[in-house]
């Protein structure tokens, strides 16, 4: 639906996690898309800067990181995405990282369909994302718009 400059790239990790690493070596800024519980309804948006993710024992009682660590906060995907962005940040420290995502209504379950909530979500993460990318300074269209 969308075209971006050369200097973009689009992947699906799936549930590679710490095996993206290679993918994600070199860039300048990462904005990681995920499932996220975080103790919200179903369908709830989250934009965490990953360097409050990661920071340990940063915040008080109720911060993201304080969440992290006790098993209050992970991806859906587990530690994996956290595992590859501290690698990331560990190899790139300048790295710009932000992880936008949804909470989603069920994690205990296998299956690629999105639950309603989730599915509700899409049109509001991809205007996130598409937010994201325009404060980093990169051009964006819609596919089928005259450049």
């Amino acid at each position: 639906q969308f075209r971006f400059p050369d200097g973009v790239r689009l992947v699906d990790g799936g549930l590679g996690g710490p095996g993206l690493l290679g993918v994600v070596e070199g860039v300048e800024a990462l904005i990681a898309v995920d499932a996220v519980r975080g103790g919200h309804p179903p369908g709830t948006l989250y934009r965490i800067p990953a360097s409050e993710l990661l920071r340990a024992g940063g915040g008080g009682p109720g911060s993201m990181a304080a969440r992290v660590s006790s098993g209050g906060l992970l991806s859906y995907h587990e530690a994996g995405l956290l595992d590859l962005i501290a690698a990331a940040l560990q190899a790139e420290p300048g790295l710009r990282a932000i992880i936008l995502g949804v909470e989603p209504a069920e994690t205990r379950e296998w299956g690629m369909e999105l639950s309603e909530p989730v599915a509700a979500r899409v049109p509001q993460l991809v205007d996130l994302v598409l937010t994201e990318l325009t404060a980093l300074g990169v051009g964006w269209e819609r596919a089928g718009e005259a450049g």
